[in-house]
């Protein structure tokens, strides 16, 4: 093949709040053209075989599963290209919004023994779990989700190699956040929030865990819950815990809080334990407090503010691991970057002027 390919997938919405395509998708379109979308992904890779390069961009609109996307060996990247499933980035006008059918009982993306693909920019809700990954998938990352309540785990991982989180809000999932069982998992910038068991659970496995908000909120719940033979790499993170939930469970030997942990395991050393006062987490906006600047999806840049009873800033706030980058963040920024989704972003809750 001289060339990546695109595919273009839309609904039957109105247009004028697309990003990809200028026409509605059907199953009779071509598919490779952005204005003949095609109206499902799996349309397209039942149709056409993904490789190295290759890319599906969904536009805006809500789409109903009756089974998962799969993505196996066939659709995959390779070492120099990854193979990408893109949704739309019009998070406004609700962006790619993944929604099950009645009676469906699968995750909206089953990745089985794939490697290096990239899944982003969806909303994917009420399935059992958001994305699945299995059977040895290796080099894939997830970047740019929000998973909100799964009737499981929200991100399932068995025998995964590789498996990279980038700015992932799992959030109100009856299972745990992050199920991970003889694998190797990173997570950067994710915020797991409200999930109903602790928020990750890693068996036989190996994490790296840097720049994230990992909340248990009941008692019985961690932030960590470990078994043998698992390595947990984690720092500049806030692990916050509420209403007697713990900072981690490692084969039945609890830590309480933040400071025990650290001088146990030597790992969040420069972590964080306290509210991060998210804006309003409870209708989906995890952008951190901030009275110099925050941004709003419907509105653009506001200003919270000045209230007797709480910080004038989150403290996610420059609070990020020093060595990670930070310049895509707007003035003001302190030069170094917020913890949680939005770190290094041009959503990046504004600095104190003020130097701290």
């Amino acid at each position: 093949r001289p060339t990546p390919l695109r595919y273009y997938v839309n609904d039957d919405g109105p247009t004028d709040v697309d990003v990809y395509t200028t026409a509605v998708g059907s199953p009779t379109n071509r598919g490779y053209a952005s204005n003949s979308p095609l109206h499902s992904i799996q349309a397209v890779l039942d149709r056409y075989q993904l490789a190295g390069g290759d890319e599906i961009l969904v536009d805006t609109g809500v789409y109903e599963l009756s089974n998962s996307v799969t993505i196996t060996l066939l659709n995959s990247g390779d070492a120099v290209e990854r193979a990408k499933i893109t949704g739309s980035t019009n998070w406004a006008a609700g962006g790619s919004w993944l929604q099950p059918a009645a009676a469906m009982a699968a995750p909206a993306f089953l990745l089985f023994g794939a490697h290096d693909v990239n899944v982003s920019n969806f909303r994917l809700t009420g399935f059992p779990n958001g994305v699945s990954l299995s059977d040895s998938s290796a080099r894939c990352t997830l970047s740019d989700l929000d998973i909100q309540g799964s009737t499981g785990a929200g991100v399932s991982i068995a025998l995964g190699n590789l498996i990279r989180l980038e700015r992932v809000l799992i959030r109100e999932s009856n299972g745990s956040g992050l199920s991970a069982g003889s694998s190797q998992v990173s997570l950067e910038g994710c915020v797991l929030w409200s999930n109903r068991s602790s928020a990750i659970i890693l068996s036989t496995s190996q994490a790296q865990i840097s720049n994230s908000v990992i909340t248990a909120l009941n008692d019985d719940l961690y932030c960590y819950q470990m078994g043998t033979g698992t390595v947990v790499a984690a720092d500049y993170n806030d692990l916050y815990v509420t209403n007697g939930a713990e900072i981690a469970n490692v084969a039945g030997l609890a830590y309480e809080d933040l400071p025990q942990w650290v001088l146990d395991t030597a790992q969040d050393r420069h972590s964080l334990s306290t509210d991060p006062l998210f804006h309003d987490p409870a209708n989906g906006d995890f952008h951190p407090r901030s009275v110099a600047g925050r941004f709003e999806f419907a509105t653009g840049w506001t200003n919270d503010v000045s209230d007797t009873n709480l910080p004038d800033f989150s403290p996610l706030i420059d609070m990020g691991a020093p060595q990670s980058a930070w310049s895509n963040e707007l003035a003001v920024n302190g030069s170094r970057r917020n913890i949680g989704l939005y770190g290094n972003t041009v959503q990046a809750s504004k600095s104190n002027p003020n130097h701290w």
